[in-house]
Parts: C-alpha cells; sequence; structure tokens
C-alpha cells in the first residue's frame, strides 16, 4: 500500500464521525435499494404462486368443439410444455344427502397429472386417482353426505339426467327446481320447475382421497348450488362435447404468447390483440373453438402480459422510485466527500507542493470512497436481505391463509443483489468523481493558504447586511449574513442536503398518495363478513323488511345492513341534453340505436336506518332529503390511448332533478311509465361514507330512502342482499343456513376477504410509511453530516470571534439566523422540486388510475416544521461540542 493510501485511512480513523455517517448513508442506500429489488422480487413470485393456486398454472383454456387430434396437434406445438383435461363425466344421483336441495353429484375427470401440476388440489387425506375407476372426494360431498365415507371404501353412483315433469333435460342450471326458458325476447330466463332424475346408468368407484377446503377456481363450483363435485380421471381418448382444455406454454412460449395462442386457436395475432384489449368482438367461426381464454393474470405477473399503460405505468414508477433513492444517496455520499475536501484542503497542497501529481491525489480520494464502500455496501446488503426476510415473515404472519392457501415467498434473487451492488457502486463513483476532480485542480499555494473557499473579486463591493437583520440578530446576525455571502460553497452544500431530502420527502409522501389510491380500487375496507342472498325471488317489500328483521335480530349478530338496487333509464330529451356534460359522450352506460338515445344509471337504496346513517355522515337532513336523491356523479372512462380518466355525467350546477323510468326495453311496458326525483346533492367524487361505491365505467349512482324505490318500482326490477357483521362469522353462517331446514337463505362467508382486504391495507401502509422513515433517515444522515462537519471546519472562525469579545448571546443569534437561513432558502427551492416529482409521479399514476393532482400539504407542513427542527436540533448539537474547545488551542490547531 503507497504512502497516500496510508494517509487516508489515518484520517479516516482520525474523523471516525464523519467516517461512521458517510458509511451509514451507505449501508442505508444499500440496504433500501436491497430491500425494493428483493421485495419486488419476492411480491411477485409470491403472486405467481398465489395465481397458480387460485387458478392453475396454465396459459390458455379452451372449451367447446375439442376432439382427440386437437390434444395431440396441441402437444406436439413446440411452444407448449403440457395439456390438461378436465371433462364432464356425468351427473348422479348421491346415495343419501342431507340437503333435499342438493341431491346430486357432479362427476369432473382431469387429466392425472391436473391434480399435481395445473391445479390447487390440496388433500385432506388419501391420495389423487390415478384411473378412471377412482375417485377423490370434496369437503361439499362429505358434509351433503348422509352416509360416512372412508378412503379405501367403495361407492356406486346412478348416472343419467336432471328432467322436469314434461321430461325436458335441465342443464347448466345451479338451483334445485329450476331450468331455462326462452321468453318472448328470444332470452333465457330462470323459471320454476318440478325436477327429477332419470337414471340413465350406474357406476362403482373406490374413493381413494379426500379433498381440503381450497382448490382451483378454474374448476370449483358453488358451494350453493344444488351438485356436489367429486372427482376422477380423465379419458385422453373419450373427450366429450363439454371438455376443456388448459395448455401450460414453454418459457419461450410465454414470451411469445399472443403468437403462441394464436397458433392454437386459428385467430390471427392482430386479431387476437385487439380482444385482450377488448377493442375487438369475434365473429362466429372466427376460432376453432366455442370458447377461449388467455391467463392474462399469470402472465402479467410473469411480465409478460401487461397492458401498453400498465407496463408503462410499472416502469415509470419504478425509474421514478430508483431514481429518488440514488438522488437521495448521491447526496448524502457526495456530501461528505465536498466537505472532506474542503477540510483536507491543505493536506492536498502540501502534498502537491512535495511532489504528489494531480491523477495521484484524484485517485486518492477514489479510494477514500473506495474503502468506505468496502464496509458500507456489504453491511447495506447484510441489513437489506435481513429486513426483506422479517418483512416476510411478518406479512405470512398477517396474511396467514388470505392468499388461496399461498405464503409469502422469501425470495431475494442474485440479480436483486448485483443491482443493489452495482447502483451502490456507482453513486458512490459519481459521488466521489466531482470531489477527486475538484481535489486534483487545487494549486498548492492557494491550498495552504486555506482562501480557495472564500474568494473576493478584485472590484467586488463590501458585503451590506439588511437593516432588519442587524435590527433583530445584532451584531452576530451581520456576522452570520456576511460569512454566508462570503463562504458561499459551505452555504450551498449544507443547503443542497436540505433542498434533496424535502424535495425527496414531498415526492415519496405523493406516492403514497396516488398508491394507497390506486391499491384501493382493490383493497378496501369491508365493514361485513356474511352476504346473505334468498334463494327464490321477493315477491313484496314486507318479505324483504321481514327477512331483514329476522337476520338482525339472531344472536351473534353485531350489525346487518339491507342493500337494494335498481336501474333507472333516461331518455333524450332537450331537458336531459341541457343538463348532460360534455364528458357524457364516454359514458358506457349510453347506449339505444343511436349515440345519446338513453343512458342508465344505477339506483342505490338501504334500510332505514343505514340510510339515516348514511345521510349523517354526508351532513344531510334526512327530513328534507328523504323524498329526493343523493347523485354520485362520477365515472371513468377511457381515453383514445387507452388511460384512465375521470368523467361526470352532468353538469353539477345545473342538474336539479330527474325522469327515469324502471325498463329501458321500448317493448315493455315499463318503458313508457316515468317518475320524477329531485336532487338533493350532486358529489363529483365519491364521499368517503359510501368509498365502497368505487367509480365506475358503467354508471353512476343515485341514492334514494327506501320508500321512493318501493313506491316507483315493481319487485322484479331490484336486487337486494343482507350483509351481516358477525361475532363469529362461522357460527352464525351455520345458524342461518338451517333457518327453515335450509331452503330459504344462501350465505357467502366472506370473512376471510374481508380479513384480507383489511390486511392489505394495513401492509400497504407498513410498506409505504417504511418507506418514508427510511428516506427520511437517509435525509437526517445527510444533513447531520453536512452541518456537524460544517460546524466542526469553522471551529477556528468560531474560537477568533469570543478571543475578540463576541458573547454568548451574540454568538447564539449568529447560529440562529444561520438556522433561519438555511432553513427557508431550503423550503423555498425544496418545496417546489419536489411538488414537481409529485407531478411526475401523478403522470405515471394516470396512465392507470383516474385521479386528480392533489397537492401534499399535510408533507410540505410536515417539511417546514422538520427543516426548522432538525436543523436547529443539529446546529444546538454541533455547537454544544465547539463551546467546549479551548479557544487557544483551537486557534492554534488545524482541524483533524
Amino acid at each position: 500500500m503507497n504512502t497516500l493510501n496510508k494517509l487516508t485511512l489515518k484520517n479516516l480513523k482520525l474523523n471516525k464521525s464523519r467516517t461512521i455517517v458517510t458509511i451509514i448513508g451507505i449501508l442505508l442506500s444499500t440496504a433500501l435499494i436491497t430491500v425494493v429489488a428483493g421485495i419486488a422480487a419476492s411480491g411477485q413470485q409470491t403472486m405467481i404462486n398465489a395465481e397458480i393456486n387460485f387458478s392453475g398454472d396454465y396459459d390458455l383454456s379452451l372449451s367447446g368443439n375439442i376432439t382427440d387430434k386437437d390434444v395431440k396437434e396441441i402437444s406436439a406445438n413446440r411452444n407448449v410444455e403440457s395439456v390438461y383435461i378436465e371433462d364432464n363425466s356425468g351427473v348422479a344421483q348421491m346415495p343419501t344427502y342431507k340437503n333435499e336441495t342438493r341431491p346430486y353429484a357432479y362427476i369432473q375427470a382431469l387429466s392425472a397429472k391436473a391434480f399435481t401440476d395445473c391445479f390447487n388440489l390440496p388433500l385432506e387425506s388419501g391420495r389423487y386417482p390415478q384411473n378412471s375407476s377412482e375417485l377423490l372426494l370434496t369437503q361439499t360431498f362429505v358434509l351433503n353426505s348422509a352416509q360416512k365415507y372412508e378412503i379405501g371404501d367403495t361407492i356406486t353412483l346412478e348416472l343419467g339426467e336432471r328432467k322436469t315433469a314434461d321430461g325436458e333435460s335441465i342443464i347448466d342450471v345451479s338451483n334445485y327446481n329450476k331450468t331455462y326458458k326462452i321468453n318472448e325476447n328470444g332470452e333465457a330466463e330462470t323459471i320454476d320447475c318440478e325436477e327429477h332424475f332419470e337414471t340413465q346408468s350406474t357406476k362403482t368407484f373406490k374413493i381413494v382421497g379426500i379433498l381440503d377446503e381450497y382448490y382451483s377456481n378454474s374448476i370449483s363450483m358453488s358451494d350453493y348450488n344444488c351438485i356436489s363435485p367429486v372427482f376422477t380421471v380423465a379419458d385422453a381418448n373419450k373427450i366429450s362435447d363439454e371438455a376443456s382444455l388448459y395448455v401450460k406454454f414453454t418459457d419461450e412460449g410465454e414470451r411469445n404468447y399472443i403468437q403462441t395462442s394464436s397458433q392454437i386457436t386459428g385467430l390471427s395475432e392482430e386479431h387476437l390483440r385487439e380482444y385482450l384489449n377488448q377493442s375487438y368482438e369475434l365473429e362466429k367461426g372466427e376460432i376453432k373453438y366455442d370458447f377461449f381464454r388467455v391467463q392474462t393474470s399469470l402472465l402479467s405477473y410473469k411480465g409478460y402480459a401487461l397492458s401498453d399503460n400498465s407496463l408503462q405505468m410499472f416502469f415509470t414508477l419504478a425509474a421514478i422510485i430508483i431514481a429518488i433513492v440514488i438522488v437521495a444517496s448521491v447526496f448524502v455520499i457526495r456530501n461528505s466527500f465536498a466537505i472532506s475536501i474542503t477540510e483536507k484542503t491543505k493536506l492536498y497542497g502540501m502534498l502537491s507542493s512535495v511532489g504528489a501529481t494531480s491523477r495521484q491525489i484524484r485517485h486518492n480520494v477514489l479510494f477514500e470512497g473506495f474503502v468506505l464502500a468496502l464496509i458500507g455496501i456489504p453491511l447495506g446488503i447484510l441489513l437489506g436481505v435481513g429486513v426483506v426476510a422479517v418483512l416476510i415473515q411478518l406479512l405470512n404472519v398477517l396474511l396467514v391463509d388470505m392468499l388461496n392457501g399461498t405464503s409469502f415467498v422469501y425470495s431475494v434473487p442474485v440479480f436483486a443483489i448485483v443491482l443493489a451492488v452495482a447502483l451502490s457502486l456507482l453513486t458512490i463513483l459519481f459521488s466521489t468523481l466531482g470531489s477527486a476532480l475538484r481535489a486534483s485542480r487545487i494549486a498548492p499555494i492557494d491550498a495552504v493558504r486555506g482562501n480557495n473557499d472564500i474568494k473576493i473579486k478584485k472590484k467586488q463591493k463590501a458585503y451590506k447586511c439588511p437593516k432588519f437583520i442587524k435590527k433583530l440578530f445584532g451584531t452576530g446576525g451581520e456576522i452570520a449574513y456576511k460569512n454566508l455571502k462570503r463562504s458561499r460553497k459551505k452555504y450551498r452544500t449544507t443547503v443542497i442536503s436540505i433542498v434533496v431530502s424535502v424535495a425527496v420527502f414531498i415526492a415519496v409522501s405523493s406516492f403514497i398518495q396516488y398508491g394507497t389510491e390506486y391499491s384501493s380500487k382493490y383493497y378496501h375496507e369491508i365493514d361485513y363478513n356474511l352476504s346473505v342472498n334468498r334463494y327464490d325471488f321477493y315477491k313484496e317489500f314486507d318479505e324483504i323488511n321481514s327477512d331483514f328483521e329476522t337476520l338482525s335480530q339472531l344472536d351473534g349478530v353485531k350489525n346487518c345492513r339491507l342493500e337494494m338496487n335498481a336501474v333507472g333509464y333516461l331518455k333524450s330529451s332537450d331537458k336531459l341534453d341541457s343538463v348532460l356534460s360534455s364528458d357524457a359522450k364516454y359514458y358506457s352506460g349510453d347506449y339505444g340505436e343511436d349515440e345519446g338515445d338513453l343512458y342508465d344509471i344505477a339506483i342505490f337504496s338501504f334500510d332505514d336506518k343505514t340510510y339515516k346513517q348514511k345521510l349523517k355522515d354526508l351532513g344531510l337532513d334526512y327530513d328534507k332529503v328523504k323524498d329526493k336523491g343523493v347523485l354520485l356523479n362520477n365515472f371513468e372512462y377511457k381515453d383514445q390511448d387507452k388511460k384512465t380518466k375521470k368523467g361526470e355525467l352532468f353538469k353539477a350546477d345545473k342538474v336539479n332533478s330527474l325522469t327515469l323510468s324502471e325498463s329501458g326495453d321500448p317493448s315493455n311496458d315499463e318503458y313508457n311509465k316515468t317518475f320524477d326525483i329531485e336532487i338533493a346533492k350532486v358529489y363529483n367524487s365519491t364521499p368517503e361514507t359510501l368509498k365502497y361505491l368505487l367509480p365506475s365505467e358503467y354508471s353512476v349512482y343515485l341514492i334514494v330512502s327506501e320508500d321512493t324505490l318501493k313506491n316507483n318500482y315493481d319487485m322484479s326490477y331490484i336486487g337486494y342482499s343482507f350483509f351481516i357483521d358477525a361475532k363469529n362469522a362461522d357460527e352464525l353462517e351455520e345458524t342461518i343456513t338451517e333457518l327453515d331446514g335450509g331452503q330459504t337463505f344462501e350465505v357467502y362467508n366472506v370473512e376471510k376477504m374481508a380479513n384480507m382486504y383489511n390486511v392489505m391495507t394495513l401492509v400497504i401502509s407498513i410498506f409505504a410509511y417504511g418507506f418514508i422513515i427510511v428516506i427520511s433517515l437517509i435525509g437526517v444522515t445527510n444533513i447531520f453530516n453536512t452541518i456537524t462537519t460544517n460546524m466542526h471546519l469553522r471551529s477556528k472562525e468560531f474560537a477568533m470571534l469570543k478571543s475578540i469579545g463576541m458573547t454568548k448571546r451574540e454568538f447564539n443569534r449568529m447560529i440562529r439566523l444561520e438556522s433561519l437561513f438555511y432553513g427557508v432558502k431550503s423550503l423555498i427551492i425544496g418545496i417546489p422540486l419536489g411538488l414537481l416529482s409529485g407531478l411526475g409521479i401523478f403522470k405515471a399514476f394516470s396512465m392507470n388510475l383516474a385521479t386528480d393532482f392533489v397537492v401534499p400539504y399535510t408533507a410540505i407542513l410536515i417539511s417546514i416544521v422538520f427543516v426548522f427542527a432538525v436543523v436547529w436540533l443539529i446546529m444546538r448539537f454541533s455547537i454544544s461540542k465547539v463551546q467546549k474547545q479551548n479557544i487557544i488551542e483551537t486557534i492554534r490547531n488545524d482541524n483533524i
């Protein structure tokens, strides 16, 4: 090791405080990059696993018009890895059953490998079937069977058809004693019937396994219909008309999924791409099969099938976040080296005077950066990997069993660590390069004199201090003002540190604000855990109210609310046209023979208690509003560039009343029956109490009272649901299901979904505020490093001022004014820069999020308080150390 490098190591040891703070800055930035990359990789793999468990490990599904020849041809495609069959082996009468409305078993046949390689079918006991004579039972079948079955038992099932009393086959109807009928308009509608089962054959199976609670959504059936599913093995040589194929592509096939899917379906690549973007409708006979679906969710998690806007938004945001981390890190390290150069200016001058070349001095500074990197980067990697591990464990505790049986995967791939190391090294390189060049250009004589940082031009006038500063802060304030004017470099370095911290904090706050709003489209709090509907249809409103009272009074019900909905149709007229906004042309509820003929809006109503509470939350008087409507006027639409935009259907200041009809079909009598409703209040953004009624590209909402809905709508046009917040969802679900012998209500237990949504909101907050805390720590480290070292370098200056009679009071005034200058100038520059960064983040999110730019006033206020508090505290801390120094010794010695 040469002499200059030894000298560098000695200086690092002597200046421990600055060295430690710089290492902490490198450590934090490296750790943050590692955490961002590690969490992204872990999250991606977790979402891939969750989607596979939820839907299946396939890329393309096909159904209808499938033959065994198709299976062979698809399997021969070089971009296809596997083909799985799902077939219908028939409906069978259960030997014994508990629920009279669920007497059937539906035998689903899968390829043998599909049980393990494609679908999420976890076993409670036993094994998977290996041939078509073995049977796998589901929990639904086991719970409904009056007979208990064990692994190894045989079961004989009667296969046949469900038929009406007239002998017509019942197909694809989930409820018992229901069938389809084609009405006068050529539409299929569900009607009541008396059904029976006609046995056509029998088959004996050996029970080899029983499934656990979860299985894939792609092949699952509702727990509330009249059929209980069971599984066996499909025969690839005997495929029925109802068979479906699930095709898994190779890695190359997934990268070129459009081309691969086009080859298999027969649809051109151009039309397929447009079809997936919902801008093309298939023509009859255009594809080989009746139906196909590309598994775009799974492909998007793998990074292949992201829409153009999603891809653009993702990469733009990723670039912004990485830029924020790098900028914050660069200034921590850059300022440290800038101060180091200022501190060692005389040393470099002395080295130059005894023969050290500019190149040697430049290498000396770079060597210092290398040593700090050698310590800071490995520690940062270890910290980042450890933080990722802790966060993954925390997520698994919070989200246990909420990702369809999937747990968060700990995945910090080598590329994430390499990325963190590379970005950290580049950060240090760029941070040290400027300082190295500056050090190598210092003239020896100027460096030894120590006047390089303070230069006064020949014709420069004396610095004048404003009178108000001298009056407010006295002599100390005047000295502080002139010192900041003279020593611009030191002043600028400190200001830049604070500016970067403020700008980054405001930018990250904007990112969190828009990110939370974006995630709320998918994850928002749910205040119920049971959703209840009735099997048959209500004929009178009193029946709804009766059931509402029954459900509300059950033991274990904390809260119960009734929600009713209908559709209101607005016919084109001069009156309507006068209140429609310019956004109306984008409204997807606009239809009819000609554009603008007819508009539909969603009518919402609640039980009386809930309705009153909603009005109270909105600050509206029930007595004044009960016969009127509250209009949620906002909707979303895609512009020509496929970007999501906000729209308003009506002119808020013009729409005073609406004329509605309950049917949009001119052939119905109700089409010509209209009613008027006065608008009490118009909201152009959804109020907090109605946030779960998210802006829709399909409808705006009109909130009315129960009486308004009852007086203007026939029961056949009204939808309804009961939402219950239960103390114990599982127990209450069983109680409600057993009411009236299990013939009345179907209950959906959404407790797991509610918990998942609520916990996901918490998780998003943890990540958001964790990120902003780390960024703030980097900012504080930056400011602390800059100010403390700057104050230390001015020890001789402070000692001289005290030696000529400056009192402690005057000294404190000087420090207060300097703190004020640092804070004010930093905020004047930092806040606009933060807002500009926030605007860039807003632009990125607005590609897929209909939102308005919001000035982050809270973040700005926090920044103002934070800057003055932190600067003052750090200045006081630095000065307290200076105050303890001996005046004579300080003047005599150089800064070490």
